[in-house]
């Protein structure tokens, strides 16, 4: 069974709630700003979508990357599996948020990642169904 990472979104202060309903389920997580992050299956993250109340969402944490730049943003969005989650002719939406990040306007971030994202399908001829980007800089 693959394990993947995943992040239960959740609003201000509530993201200690989403751990322990996630817990309640059989799934460890570890609560941090914005959420709670788990590793697990796809069958893990379907029951955490059903069950978690105090959840907003479950997100697929496809890859990691350093952007300073949009370039480096642009490379990095296509090095990512796109294949392997979005078919070649599957829309999917972009959506954005940036915090304490080098990359402040969100608008460019949402279209240079969908540029990137489209590009990379079209080249490696690649169901993901919303890809959602997060712009952050660790306080470390």
């Amino acid at each position: 069974m693959d394990r993947f990472e995943w992040i239960a979104t959740a609003a201000f202060g509530l993201e200690g709630l989403v751990a322990r309903e996630l817990a309640r389920l059989g799934i460890e997580a570890k609560a941090e700003n914005g959420g709670a992050r788990f590793f697990g299956s796809f069958e893990d993250a379907f029951r955490a979508n059903l069950h978690a109340r105090c959840a907003d969402r479950i997100l697929l944490v496809m890859g990691r990357f350093e952007a300073r730049s949009f370039e480096a943003l642009f490379e990095g969005v296509r090095a990512l599996p796109w294949e392997d989650f979005i078919g070649e002719h599957t829309r999917f939406p972009v959506n954005g948020k940036c915090a304490r990040s080098q990359l402040m306007s969100v608008r460019d971030c949402q279209a240079i990642t969908k540029i990137s994202a489209s590009g990379a399908k079209r080249n490696r001829c690649a169901v993901l169904y919303c890809a959602v980007l997060i712009c952050w800089r660790s306080m470390s």
